[in-house]
């Protein structure tokens, strides 16, 4: 008995139909918009920083290890957008009354929150004695910011 193969051709053409239907072949998911879905959360991009007013403080007081009067300053900075959203803090000093700057610092990132810096009375304009008003104030990355006036 004898079998008829199917020519080469034949083959040929079966195999090139197999390749170019097999892209074709898989699941088609088809995602329509459903108008009645709200959603009941706000979405807020920036809040801007808050200054902690009980915990913020600058001071004055001798060193003996350095010998001179050391001003000590810190700001607690609160950021509902976290921590990291905070830019810079600086502490602006004011002869008490006087619109005119006498010396201001950037304060140091200490961690959760926490800005502070010193300097020395020789290494800057204020007086350990004087009457000084100070003003910190904090930036976001948003270009919001806040502020907190310590008065004489």
């Amino acid at each position: 008995m004898s079998v008829n193969a199917p020519s080469h051709a034949t083959c040929t053409l079966l195999l090139l139909a197999a390749f170019a239907l097999a892209p074709a072949q898989g699941c088609f998911v088809v995602v329509e918009e459903d108008d009645s879905i709200t959603s009941d959360v706000d979405v807020v991009l920036n809040h801007a920083p808050t200054i902690v007013t009980g915990l913020s403080w600058w001071a004055c007081d001798y060193s003996p290890f350095d010998g001179d009067y050391l001003f000590e300053f810190q700001a607690v900075v609160d950021d509902l957008d976290g921590w990291s959203d905070v830019a810079e803090v600086n502490i602006y000093f004011f002869e008490s009354g006087s619109p005119t700057v006498q010396d201001s610092f950037a304060l140091h990132y200490e961690g959760e929150g926490v800005w502070g810096g010193m300097v020395l009375e020789g290494d800057s304009f204020l007086y350990c004695g004087a009457a000084t008003d100070a003003i910190m104030e904090a930036w976001d990355y948003f270009d919001d910011s806040d502020y907190f006036s310590i008065n004489y």
